[in-house]
Parts: structure tokens; sequence; C-alpha cells
């Protein structure tokens, strides 16, 4: 019996002490800010409006009917390499 209120007491005290980091989390923002490599994808789309699909070899981002950029998620271990347009207004 004294060994099950010890275990009780154990678990117990470990539960109390995780409170601080679960109330530290709650108090987090909710949304998490866009990985620096998205950003500046997101970034050369703004600045060439004229360009519906572009990439940096991980990330294809593209031109929704609306004209919203949609961007894919990175594959496994890729290395990204300089941003450039895939496809012209011309080719449409």
């Amino acid at each position: 019996m004294i060994a099950r209120r010890a275990v009780f007491a154990a678990v117990f005290g470990l539960s109390l002490a995780g409170a601080p980091v679960v109330a530290a989390a709650a108090d987090a923002p909710a949304l998490a800010p866009a990985p620096a490599e998205e950003a500046s994808l997101q970034g050369f789309g703004a600045a060439n409006p004229a360009c519906p699909e572009w990439s940096d070899g991980c990330f294809v981002c593209a031109r929704d009917g609306a004209g919203a950029s949609r961007c894919s998620t990175a594959g496994i271990a890729c290395q990204s390499q300089a941003i450039a347009c895939r496809r012209s207004n011309a080719a449409q």
C-alpha cells in the first residue's frame, strides 16, 4: 500500500511539474511565422505578378483563379535553388 502511494505521489508531482510548460504554450501565438524559404517565395510572387508559376526547386507556387498564390510542400531533404519563373503568361 505504501508503494502505491509513493508511485501516485511521484506521478502526481511530475504532472504538476509540467503544468507551467502547458500554461506557457497556451500563451503562444496561434500562427507560427512562415519559414524563410516560403516567405521568400511569397515575396517573389508579389514582386512578379506576371509570373503565374515559380519555384525554388523544392516548393512550386502558382496563382489560383483569383490571383492568390498557393505553394506546395517541400520534399524530404530538398535543397532549394534560386527562385525562377517556370511559366510565363504568354504560354497560357
